[in-house]
């Protein structure tokens, strides 16, 4: 969109991704383990910062992962019922797009199959880029550098919102604005018995 066709409008179109792991991580590291993130005020904080005096039409999107499956060591999976159903539906209560993926644990070092969304939130921006005028991502991962560089170079206006904590520098280098969430956008659950969570959203 030109300049002059976004003044008329007065209408920022701004494409949020949302990565739920790392979110998830990060409100533990900088807060306690019980910490969560209140969406509903995180979807408030971002459309209540556009650039100028431009209204926001956010288009919020939550990539999310899912642990249902187990591989023995015979090489079989076996299907486990998924924990954050009621998660992803409060997600699209309060107007979140949910984009869910299914990890696979494997016994062993290696990292779980499908536990990350960094090259689904990459390909998302990239494919979408006539689309939106902000690219606003929430994560503190520096592997999204690369692509918040890419975007600036297309013209696009990149922020970052993430935990102050667990924010790698390469990332708030390349994003034009970063935005600290603080406690008014999380909340504290009562663990059972004092333990520490153990469980992802």
């Amino acid at each position: 969109m030109s300049n002059s066709d976004q003044k008329n409008r007065n209408v920022e179109r701004v494409f949020c991704a949302v990565d739920i792991m790392n979110a998830w991580y990060g409100g533990q590291a900088q807060y306690g383990p019980w910490v969560r993130v209140n969406y509903g005020k995180l979807k408030d904080l971002v459309i209540s910062k556009p650039i100028g005096s431009y209204l926001r039409d956010a288009h919020l999107v939550a990539y999310t992962v899912t642990a249902t499956t187990k591989k023995s060591d015979e090489g079989s999976v076996s299907l486990r019922a998924g924990r954050n159903s009621k998660f992803l539906e409060s997600l699209q209560r309060v107007g979140y797009e949910i984009k869910n993926r299914f990890m696979i644990l494997e016994k062993g070092p290696t990292k779980p199959y499908g536990s990350d969304w960094d090259v689904g939130i990459t390909i998302d921006a990239l494919n979408h880029v006539d689309e939106y005028d902000t690219f606003c991502l929430v994560s503190g991962d520096g592997d999204y550098a690369m692509l918040l560089d890419n975007l600036k170079e297309k013209g696009k206006y990149v922020e970052v919102i993430t935990f102050e904590n667990t924010t790698a520098r390469i990332l708030a280098d390349s994003a034009h604005r970063i935005i600290y969430l603080s406690e008014n956008e999380i909340f504290r659950q009562d663990p059972p018995n004092g333990e520490p969570s153990q469980k992802s959203p």
